[in-house]
């Protein structure tokens, strides 16, 4: 029994989701570590200590007798830790540790509960004058996060507007740095799959 063209088309339109997907996420980990790096004012570099970069911040969850307060800042020194230790431990290079920090670190970065503590003094540096924090990145980048992780999980693509996710990532890219844009929409493979019709 031979393998379904269809099938090999469908494969093939998800890869190239994903190499453009992971073009987009190496530029947005670059520029927010060299705006943060940038404000680091601390003797080495802002990956060396979580704590001034991602102090406490509590919020509370949950209703009446359920109502907690919770330190949401308590993942992102997690996963801080967990990728130096993931890139070799205290003396890993910076860059090694930078790396180590999957999507979902970067993407939660320009969440409402960082507007102040991020976004303002730092984070909006990494984009050009007058964008909003909300409309023009977090919401973007939060439905580029799920679409990659419905990638990732391997769930059909069938009535997903294709062509539109990959001006969704060529245009956030385009923000962060004109020439990551164009080099997504000029070397995606996903219209060509798509004008196959998988």
């Amino acid at each position: 029994m031979g393998v379904d063209p269809g099938l090999d088309r469908c494969r093939a339109v998800a890869l190239a989701l994903r190499r453009d997907l992971c073009h987009f996420e190496i530029g947005l980990r670059n520029s927010y570590d060299r705006v943060l790096r940038a404000h680091w004012t601390r003797p080495g570099d802002w990956t060396d200590d979580p704590n001034p970069t991602f102090p406490p911040l509590w919020r509370s969850r949950g209703r009446g007798a359920n109502r907690t307060r919770v330190d949401i800042n308590k993942k992102n020194r997690d996963l801080l830790a967990n990728a130096r230790e993931k890139a070799g431990g205290a003396t890993a290079p910076s860059g090694k540790v930078v790396a180590e920090l999957n999507f979902g670190f970067w993407r939660y970065l320009t969440s409402a509960a960082h507007e102040s503590t991020l976004w303002v003094p730092i984070l909006h540096k990494a984009f050009p004058a007058g964008t909003d924090r909300a409309r023009d990145v977090d919401k973007p980048i939060a439905k580029l996060h799920d679409f990659r992780n419905r990638i990732a999980h391997h769930e059909p693509l069938l009535r997903t507007d294709l062509l539109a996710r990959v001006q969704d990532v060529a245009g956030l890219a385009t923000m962060l740095n004109a020439d990551l844009g164009t080099y997504i929409d000029h070397t995606t493979q996903v219209r060509r799959i798509a004008a196959t019709k998988p």
